[in-house]
């Protein structure tokens, strides 16, 4: 939810410079390379968030307890 705002804030500043100063200023070309590197920051962070999922699933596999069936 979180990430969605801030996604909404970037498009409402990024338009509001546009119509403000005509397309495209150095303010809306200054949002997108923040919003470039921002992503960029992101990519590069989903092969550790990829390794730390894996071993939490590990992990959960390993000390998973049998379910109990109910009504029998």
């Amino acid at each position: 939810m979180i990430a969605a705002l801030a996604r909404l804030a970037f498009v409402k500043a990024a338009q509001a410079a546009r119509e403000q100063d005509g397309a495209p200023c150095g303010r809306a070309v200054a949002l997108l390379d923040a919003h470039a590197a921002e992503l960029d920051r992101r990519i590069a962070g989903l092969p550790a968030l990829r390794e730390q999922v894996f071993a939490l699933n590990a992990v959960g596999r390993r000390t998973r307890r049998p379910r109990l069936r109910r009504g029998g």
